[in-house]
């Protein structure tokens, strides 16, 4: 037997969650947080703690530059009740540069060094 996937969406409950963000939320990840809770809460699609979200928007630094970033769901993280937090920020930039070499792959150590420069806008 088929089960057929109902949209939970709601427009008024994703323009409340707009609305009601914390400043450095964006819109993107407002938005990216709603989506994710309404995956997270159908067992059927998510096992607990389980699943992987992200989105890409713009950030600002702390110098008040805007960056591209993406946000990534971090792990520990539970899609049914996920907060902006849960989505931390890489910076697209210097990931994007890591794979422009000639051969477009890369070590994990590489990667994982690169990290710490990349993670949060700031």
């Amino acid at each position: 037997m088929t089960r057929l996937m109902k949209s939970r969406w709601n427009e008024e409950d994703a323009q409340r969650a707009v609305a009601e963000r914390k400043p450095g939320v964006s819109e993107a990840l407002a938005l990216r947080t709603y989506s994710a809770r309404l995956l997270g809460a159908d067992p059927c699609l998510v096992l607990h703690g389980g699943g992987n979200t992200s989105v890409k928007a713009t950030a600002l630094t702390s110098l008040g530059e805007e960056v591209p970033v993406l946000h990534v769901k971090g792990s520990g993280w539970d899609l049914a009740t996920i907060e902006p937090p849960g989505h931390p920020a890489v910076r697209i930039a210097p990931l994007a540069k890591l794979l422009g070499g000639p051969d477009a792959t890369v070590g994990v150590e590489k990667m994982t060094d690169s990290f710490s420069g990349a993670i949060h806008p700031e």
